[in-house]
């Protein structure tokens, strides 16, 4: 309405003062409306994740793509230090490594959906004496493969998960030695902290 107002005291104004009263008016309103316009088209575009216990439909404008957790990948990490207020990540990428979707902030919810799926999957092929690999970590009925050094289960003293690494500490003949993985580097990062964490000794 007040668009229409300024519009009209513009083009149909018989004083200078009407036409200055309705451009006042009229023009940041139409700038505002045309604004939100063009935001509103672009978050359309933005893609939008629906996500359900066994995976996701992922929307991008009219387009649907169904994903099932399986079929995917979760990396997880955290971004911000001192004096920052930290970032939680959680990206899924395709088998093939290629990203697909970051949700941001509270990601926890999203995390534990893909974790329920996939411990029960990953712990069965534990049990039947396969390993199951997370990137640069496998895990096998026998203990650890952290970058190509089997670590077998009795030595290993801590496994910890920090804000952009994970630490496995283990004892060695030379004494206790840790190797870092970074998160961004490790799928699944919770089933493999509570795979390993139930298999390590007590």
């Amino acid at each position: 309405m007040a668009l229409s107002l300024g519009a009209g005291l513009l083009l149909h104004g018989d004083q200078p003062a009407w036409a200055v009263a309705g451009a006042t008016l009229g023009v940041p309103l139409a700038l505002l409306t045309a604004t939100g316009l063009l935001d509103r088209r672009g978050a359309q575009r933005l893609p939008r994740a629906h996500c359900f216990e066994h995976g996701m439909v992922l929307a991008t404008g009219a387009e649907l793509a169904a994903h099932s957790w399986q079929r995917l990948r979760p990396f997880e990490w955290v971004t911000g230090g001192y004096r920052q207020t930290p970032v939680h990540h959680l990206q899924l990428r395709t088998l093939d490594g290629q990203p697909l979707f970051e949700f941001g902030g509270e990601v926890g919810w999203a995390a534990e959906l893909v974790a329920a799926d996939e411990l029960p999957r990953s712990l069965q092929l534990l049990d039947q004496g396969s390993p199951v690999n997370f990137g640069r970590v496998t895990l096998t009925p026998e203990g650890m493969v952290v970058d190509g050094t089997a670590v077998p289960w009795p030595t290993i003293r801590r496994i910890s998960s920090h804000r952009d690494r994970i630490d496995i500490l283990h004892l060695t003949a030379r004494g206790e030695l840790r190797a870092t993985i970074p998160c961004q580097d490790t799928p699944h990062q919770r089933v493999l902290l509570t795979l390993a964490r139930s298999h390590m000794p007590e």
